[in-house]
């Protein structure tokens, strides 16, 4: 429960940092979306943590607030290519987390919690990867590091 609401809290600030900095109107529907659906799913995690006696932890794990300072100092397209492969790897890794603890809890309430989130997990993850192919299908997409300069 604890890391869930700790990916759901990320999410939400980079959605509402997507909202601020991006151009893009797709970027921006799809950052609308999470922060709504993130902040509802938050709110009903609250109540079991709260029902089961679990204490919520303030602030963010280093690591994912460090990704939230990078991506504060990006602008353009480039924020919004790498918002989107943020969104795509939180959301496999949110599903991970979900179908692990839904295999593994006894607590029938986080169960259903979990059965209910997975299809808008899934849901979000498609909507970002097809963003991220439209993304990084522009032409001033930068170059891949593998890619090779041809030679004159």
């Amino acid at each position: 429960m604890m890391k869930a609401a700790q990916l759901d809290s990320a999410e939400i600030g980079m959605a509402r940092m997507a909202l601020e900095k991006s151009g893009d109107n797709d970027v921006k529907d799809y950052a609308h979306m999470i922060d709504m659906d993130h902040k509802t799913g938050l709110d009903d995690l609250k109540d079991l943590m709260i029902q089961d006696n679990v204490q919520l932890s303030k602030g963010l794990p280093s690591d994912i607030q460090g990704d939230i300072d990078r991506m504060s100092s990006l602008t353009g397209s480039e924020f919004d290519r790498e918002f989107i492969n943020m969104m795509v790897a939180d959301h496999q890794k949110f599903l991970e987390i979900f179908t692990d603890e839904e295999s593994n809890t006894q607590n029938e309430d986080l169960k259903k919690y979990i059965e209910d989130s997975q299809p808008i997990l899934e849901m979000h993850l498609d909507k970002a990867r097809q963003l991220q192919a439209k993304l990084f299908s522009k032409p001033n997409r930068p170059q891949n590091r593998t890619e090779k300069t041809p030679v004159s």
